[in-house]
């Protein structure tokens, strides 16, 4: 299938990116979609190099792992900068919103005291008052 792929990709002229024609076809294969999807948005977020570096307990890398790659239509977030300079929280927003406006997702996210830059990505904001 891929072969016949790449052979009319050729007939037609179609020279694609090679970094997602990579990924495209990797995901046609049984059994590697979770991790190549897992790869490509440790990618994003610029974390690859410290895929493998524990942090929290099991449970709370799973959960936090499953939000991203799941299909879930709704996500929900607490506290997402904590112990995070605003430097990364401002580019794991940003991945977040990509993600939002590409995959088609809601998310809320809980977040105190933003920087200006960061909190100007969000498209909606809802204020809380005890």
């Amino acid at each position: 299938m891929l072969a016949e792929l790449s052979r009319r990709e050729k007939g037609v002229g179609i020279k694609p990116d090679p970094e997602i024609d990579a990924f495209m076809k990797a995901t046609a294969l049984r059994g590697q979609e979770t991790s190549l999807v897992t790869d490509y948005i440790l990618k994003i977020l610029g974390l690859n190099i410290c895929a493998y570096i524990m942090v929290g307990d099991d449970m709370r890398r799973g959960i936090s792992g499953e939000m991203l790659v799941g299909l879930e239509k709704a996500l929900f977030m607490d506290e997402i900068s904590t112990k995070l300079d605003s430097s990364t929280t401002f580019q794991i927003v940003k991945f977040m919103k990509q993600m939002v406006h590409i995959m088609d997702v809601t998310m809320t996210i809980s977040l105190l005291q933003p920087q200006p830059e960061t909190f100007d990505l969000f498209d909606d904001v809802i204020l809380l008052l005890e």
